[in-house]
């Protein structure tokens, strides 16, 4: 897969530079793109409104595509993603020439952290009281031949590669959870509490950390907001860098609601099955994880709900499919 390779930009902020499998091929062109989404309201207590949101941002730059999908927590949960979402478009987009005058891809990835800093700057200045209440998000950046990652929490991207015969399915994104043992380890290090919530036979325990005896506990250890958690919440994003190739078919963006009743190894069947069909698979997938969802009972912890068994999770997809001309 390659190496990880880390620099400091300053004091708890690390940008990751990812690369794997570079281009075997002289040229990869940039590639035409295809984009389906959906966002599914969830079930249950605390589901009264969607806390996902999602971004597409198509050619904001000639050869330049920005996608990225928000899992709100919290009271203001939905708020904190709509602020989010809107601060980091109008920050990308106004701020479009550091792109296009970037000499180098350390230069693109200071360009999105910067994104993360104007976002969490905006989240401060709101009348609304977001003590208890963030957002976790993963980004896409297609820049030309090369895509970058930027992750704050939970939120998974997979890039599959290949065909429905044979194929490699990558996680491009980061996960920060506490089954991340750094992640853990700065938790507990900053002084968080980490409970196992386990209701008899069930097949998965709930897993969350709290700093006081307030609010709903958290699940990612890094999120914009909730500030009442910031002794050990960081809002730091880890940004890889990949180098795209030609047998590259499509990436998937999605929130929790989809990763944790769907497999990606699922997930890469089920597109690549419908590859012919002209119906938005965002949104047949969506149904089908709300469906899976609802026949499930054997778990634990849906979205702010940490001891909730029956329920159905808000959903965010996004299907990015990549077509690279000839040469």
């Amino acid at each position: 897969m390659g190496q990880l390779h880390c620099y400091k930009l300053a004091k708890e902020e690390t940008i990751c530079r990812y690369a794997i499998d570079t281009c075997q091929y002289d040229y990869c062109p940039p590639p035409v793109i295809k984009v389906e989404s959906a966002i599914f309201n969830g079930q249950g207590k605390y589901r009264d409104e969607c806390q996902d949101d999602i971004c597409i941002l198509e050619n904001f730059i000639n050869e330049c595509h920005f996608f990225a999908v928000f899992d709100g927590f919290g009271k203001y949960g939905k708020r904190a993603a709509d602020y989010a979402n809107h601060a980091l478009q109008f920050y990308l987009q106004l701020n479009r020439s550091k792109i296009e005058r970037a000499k180098n891809p350390r230069e693109i990835e200071l360009y999105l952290q910067g994104g993360i800093t104007y976002v969490d700057s905006q989240l401060k200045k709101s009348s609304l009281d977001f003590d208890y209440s963030g957002v976790s998000l993963t980004g896409v950046l297609i820049e030309r031949n090369q895509i970058y990652v930027m992750t704050i929490g939970n939120p998974k991207a997979y890039l599959v590669r290949g065909n429905e015969e044979q194929n490699k399915i990558m996680e491009i994104s980061s996960q920060h959870i506490l089954d991340n043992d750094k992640e853990r380890e700065r938790i507990l290090s900053c002084g968080g509490t980490i409970v196992k919530f386990n209701n008899g036979n069930l097949i998965q325990e709930g897993k969350r950390f709290y700093i006081d005896k307030e609010g709903p506990g958290l699940v990612s250890t890094r999120a914009i907001g909730a500030w009442k958690y910031k002794r050990s919440l960081i809002s730091t994003p880890e940004i890889k860098r990949y180098d795209f190739t030609v047998d590259d078919k499509f990436i998937v963006l999605g929130t929790d609601g989809l990763w944790d009743v769907y497999s990606q190894d699922e997930i890469a069947e089920f597109v690549f099955s419908r590859s012919q069909s002209k119906e938005n698979k965002a949104e047949k997938l969506a149904a089908r994880a709300q469906d899976r969802w609802l026949k499930r009972t054997q778990f634990i912890g849906i979205g702010d709900d940490a001891k909730a068994t029956l329920g159905v999770d808000d959903i965010g997809i996004i299907i990015i499919y990549l077509n690279f001309p000839h040469k």
